[in-house]
């Protein structure tokens, strides 16, 4: 082999070490729609504690927030979800997680995702860039340490796993309206199934609400292990109060023993 051509090739490789493996994600099973949000139901500075677990038991608590941001000249919405486990289940295992979204003030399109997630094991950090001019996102894995995989993902709609649940807030239901959503993931799309099955009138930690009953199914559109990974999704039910803030108050999902929850503890609302 050539000097020229194995030196290349061997800055090639280094290059490849330090940005890790690429992937290009694409999919035309799913052609989505593009809906618009009917009405924004929260404001900046709104705040909603939630506490997760199983069964009966609290196995961690968090909050989703409000904020906004400023990118590039302009005024975004900065959502934030955060979480970690209870000091109880610390003994057993450490989980604490952040993820945000930068999204349009007005169709609440995603413009930026990152999660940042620590176990007693790893760390492990992902990000989105969306580029709507293009549709196509950036998706980026790493351990804290460097970048291990990029994704270049080819996208219709394009929510991130943050702003569709404001998205879907921003939505009009009634009973028997059903939609499916494009979300993406910094390693796949998926495809999210949402059908209003009923008005019910619910009782959560923060009070009682009449609220709209939702049921999710989820299915992995690209991606590795995709077949395993659709065999092991559950169908997902959420309550959404049906007043003017939509808030979520409860989602339910069986497992392979009971059943995990999110629950909502207190809401904070926002400013004008």
């Amino acid at each position: 082999m050539h000097r020229t051509t194995r030196h290349a090739m061997l800055a090639a490789l280094f290059v490849l070490s330090l940005w890790g493996k690429d992937y290009n994600l694409n999919q035309d099973e799913v052609e989505f729609s593009h809906y618009a949000a009917v009405q924004v139901p929260f404001k900046i500075g709104e705040k909603l504690e939630m506490e997760f677990g199983w069964s009966n038991i609290c196995a961690a608590t968090g909050s989703c927030q409000v904020k906004q941001t400023v990118v590039d000249g302009k005024n975004y919405y900065h959502f934030v979800v955060s979480s970690r486990t209870t000091d109880a289940i610390e003994l057993l295992y450490k989980n604490r997680r952040q993820l945000s979204s930068t999204a349009d003030m007005s169709s609440l399109l995603p413009r930026k995702y990152l999660g940042l997630e620590r176990t007693s094991k790893d760390v492990r950090q992902t990000a989105l860039d969306f580029d709507r001019n293009t549709n196509i996102a950036i998706g980026k894995v790493g351990d804290g340490k460097r970048i291990k995989e990029v994704y270049t993902i080819r996208f219709q709609a394009g929510l991130d796993p943050v702003s569709f649940v404001y998205f879907v807030r921003s939505l009009d239901w009634k009973v028997g309206d059903k939609r499916v959503l494009e979300v993406i993931g910094p390693t796949a799309i998926y495809a999210i199934t949402i059908e209003a099955l009923k008005e019910e009138r619910i009782k959560v930690s923060a009070g009682e609400f009449d609220s709209m009953k939702l049921k999710l199914k989820m299915k992995k559109l690209t991606g590795r292990h995709r077949e395993d990974d659709n065999k092991k999704f559950r169908d997902t039910y959420i309550w959404a109060s049906t007043d003017e803030h939509h808030l979520p108050l409860r989602m339910e999902t069986a497992c392979f023993v009971g059943t995990i929850f999110c629950e909502l503890k207190s809401f904070q609302d926002g400013q004008e």
